[in-house]
C-alpha cells in the first residue's frame, strides 16, 4: 500500500485493538504482534487505545516484551505496558453509575461494569447471552463474574458497559444517552458508558501530554464509534476497512480489513516509506 511521504514525521502509532488488531477469534494476532515489534524496535512509540479491560488490553503486548502505554476502558485507566504502572484512573461517577445500571435492569438490557480486576455481569435477563459470550472472547484471560451490579460499590466501575441485539440496542441506545453524552456505539450490539472527563480522546491525549508529544506527530487507526474522536484529534487518522463509516470519514488512510492483517500491511509499508 502508498503512504504518504508526510507521514516520515509520526513518531507514535495509536491502535484501537478490537476490530484492529485482532484476528476473527478476538486474539491480537501473530501477524500484529510482529508488527508492533517492528515498529518498537524502530524507535515508534507505542499507545494501545482500547475499550478492553486494563488487564486484557496490556496482556498479549506484555507477554511479547513490548514497551509502550495503554488506555483502557476507554480511556478510564492509563498505564504503562512493561511495569504495569498505572498512571491515570478515572471511574464513572457514582451517580450516574447507578442511574446506568437502574436503566439496565428497568428495560432487561444485560450490563457488564469493569472494575480495576474483575470484569462484573449483571445476573438475570435470561436469553439475552450476547454479552456472556462477547466478554471473555474479547478479554483475552478473563471470565465475567455475574452478580446483581446493584449491589457493587460503583465508585470502583472504570467502565459500564451494556449489551445486547444490534435491534434492541438501536431502541436502548439513545436512553443511555439522555443520561450521558459521554456514551458511544462501540459496536452494534453494543454502548460503553465513561465518566465525564473518560473517553478514549481523553486517554489518548493524557499520555501524549505525559510523554511530551505532539499530537500532529501521530498516527493511529480504529473501526468503532468509540474512535472517531480521539482519531479526529491526531495528526494522521486511520479506518480498518471494516470501519464503521463514521471512522473512515475522519479518516486520511484507509488500511485493509482486520481479518487480512491490515495493520502488518500498513507497518511494513511505513517503515519502507521511512527507510527509502
Amino acid at each position: 500500500m502508498q503512504i504518504p511521504a508526510e507521514m516520515a514525521t509520526v513518531t507514535t502509532l495509536c491502535f484501537d485493538v478490537d476490530g484492529t488488531l485482532t484476528d476473527a477469534d478476538h486474539q491480537v494476532s501473530p501477524a500484529s504482534l510482529d508488527a508492533l515489534r517492528k515498529l518498537d524496535q524502530a524507535g515508534i512509540k507505542l499507545i494501545i487505545v482500547s475499550g478492553r479491560h486494563p488487564y486484557a488490553c496490556a496482556k498479549a503486548l506484555h507477554d511479547a516484551g513490548l514497551h509502550g502505554w495503554t488506555s483502557a476502558a476507554n480511556g478510564a485507566l492509563n498505564a504503562d505496558i512493561a511495569t504495569g504502572e498505572v498512571l491515570r484512573r478515572d471511574p464513572v461517577p457514582a451517580d450516574l453509575a447507578r442511574q446506568v445500571i437502574e436503566l439496565c435492569h428497568a428495560e432487561q438490557v444485560p450490563c457488564s461494569a469493569f472494575t480495576d480486576d474483575a470484569i462484573l455481569l449483571q445476573q438475570g435477563a435470561e436469553g439475552d447471552d450476547w454479552l456472556l459470550n462477547f466478554l471473555p472472547a474479547a478479554n483475552e484471560g478473563m471470565q465475567p463474574i455475574i452478580t446483581d451490579l446493584r449491589d457493587v460499590d460503583p465508585g470502583t466501575m472504570l467502565k459500564l458497559m451494556p449489551g445486547t441485539s444490534a435491534e434492541r440496542m438501536a431502541q436502548f441506545f439513545p436512553k443511555v444517552q439522555a443520561l450521558t453524552p459521554n456514551t458511544s456505539l462501540s459496536l452494534d450490539e453494543a454502548c460503553e458508558v465513561t465518566g465525564p472527563h473518560s473517553d478514549k480522546e481523553d486517554g489518548v491525549h493524557y499520555l501524549l501530554e505525559h510523554l511530551g508529544i505532539d499530537p500532529e506527530t501521530v498516527a493511529g487507526a480504529g473501526d468503532g464509534g468509540n474512535d472517531v474522536r480521539w482519531l479526529s484529534s491526531i495528526g494522521w487518522p486511520m479506518a480498518m476497512d471494516n470501519a464503521r463509516q463514521e471512522v473512515k470519514d475522519v479518516a486520511k488512510l484507509v488500511l485493509p480489513h482486520h481479518l487480512e492483517d491490515g495493520v502488518a500491511q500498513f507497518v511494513d509499508a511505513f517503515l519502507a516509506m521511512r527507510e527509502g
